[in-house]
């Protein structure tokens, strides 16, 4: 594991039910502001998110987490679900004495964030949701599939090639900030995964293929889904179909971006999050979509007398 270079991170190991796990706390911002808790996504581990971290330390405390299954934590069978998972994230901010966090979480990490915040309804006070969606469909079962199979070929290359198709939106390359440097970046990373990360990633998809939706009950957290406008996976219908059955939910998305917004335009996702987080309108932000609450309307469609 690397050493931050901030001399202020402190790191700390925690388990739950005999799994060990990492993560990472910076102290920082203002007295009385909620700390912030960030959970990556598949290929994400806390050195991903150590300087978007740091940026954001500058408004409260922040936290970062290698749960079971990522980074150099423990591994993690496929039949631990987001359940378990979210068992685990609670133990964090339990760890540093903390009754409630902010969570942002990203891709694979959603289904945790969501269940921490469905299960634990006190324990969260803002939710983040980016590229989500509340079951695992055909079409995703297919990608997954299909990554699997590459890699247990030990085609590294068709791997990469996989996980390329699945994340990014290649036919829309032209219109996606920084897409060729991107696409570069996960190809070599796909390529060049180390033994350890790439059976983390086959008990990851496995777990995705078993534990296929979110468990019933929406989150009371306020709530902000966002997607890149091009997400092939998660795609923004899928993403607010999640908003949609959260009543305090807002959905947009992110203009020139697929799934990997938060790499593709950082600038927007940080401005998103921290407006969002500080209870500032999201009409100003410039490369978003219509700021929308699909929950409500679901909500007034249910209390019409004809149900329309």
């Amino acid at each position: 594991m690397k050493r931050p270079q901030d001399p202020r991170w402190e790191s700390y190991v925690t388990s739950h039910q005999g799994y060990r796990f990492h993560h990472r706390r910076l102290p920082g911002g203002r007295l009385g502001e909620t700390p912030l808790l960030l959970l990556g996504g598949a290929f994400q581990t806390m050195d991903t998110f150590q300087p978007l971290a740091e940026r954001f330390a500058e408004r409260t405390d922040v936290l970062l987490v290698d749960l079971p299954g990522a980074g150099e934590s423990d591994h993690l069978p496929p039949e631990h679900g987001a359940g378990f998972l979210a068992d685990c994230l609670c133990r964090v901010p339990d760890h540093h004495g903390l009754e409630r966090v902010d969570v942002v979480a990203v891709s694979f990490g959603t289904p945790i964030a969501h269940e921490l915040a469905r299960a634990h309804p006190g324990r969260v006070a803002n939710l983040v949701l980016v590229g989500t969606m509340s079951r695992v469909d055909r079409r995703m079962q297919a990608a997954l599939g299909r990554c699997l199979r590459a890699l247990e070929r030990g085609d590294r290359r068709g791997f990469a090639e996989q996980v390329c198709d699945s994340l990014l939106a290649r036919a829309h390359g032209a219109e996606i900030a920084r897409f060729e440097r991107v696409e570069s970046g996960l190809r070599c990373l796909a390529r060049r995964l180390p033994p350890r990360a790439a059976r983390q990633f086959e008990a990851n998809a496995d777990r995705l293929l078993l534990h296929r939706q979110f468990r019933p009950g929406a989150p009371a957290a306020r709530t902000l889904v966002l997607t890149g406008e091009h997400d092939p996976l998660t795609t923004p219908d899928r993403c607010r179909e999640v908003a949609a059955s959260i009543p305090a939910a807002t959905f947009t998305v992110v203009r020139g971006a697929d799934h990997l917004a938060p790499v593709e335009r950082p600038e927007v996702c940080q401005a998103l999050v921290e407006a969002f987080l500080g209870g500032r309108s999201l009409r100003e932000i410039g490369g978003v979509g219509p700021i929308e609450r699909p929950g409500k309307r679901r909500a007034r469609r249910r209390s019409a007398p004809d149900g329309s």
